[in-house]
């Protein structure tokens, strides 16, 4: 789960839908015993900062997470 994804579990947890243009996805099936519910297998991780010439980025994954 990453933080874009509380949006979306809270409409769900509310009976509200979840409009498009919505990011993330709802983890109400996950925690209301629906585990086999498909999931994402990776997600980008990106901190842009005006300090840094070049923005961290990572991929990480259920086994690995890879920097640049």
């Amino acid at each position: 789960m990453s933080n874009v994804d509380l949006v979306p579990a809270v409409l769900d947890f509310c009976s509200i839908s979840i409009p498009k243009q919505v990011q993330g996805m709802s983890w109400k099936p996950l925690v209301t015993g629906k585990p086999d519910t498909p999931w994402r297998e990776a997600f980008v991780y990106t901190m842009p900062s005006a300090r840094m010439h070049k923005a961290p980025v990572a991929l990480r994954t259920e086994h690995a997470v890879s920097y640049t």
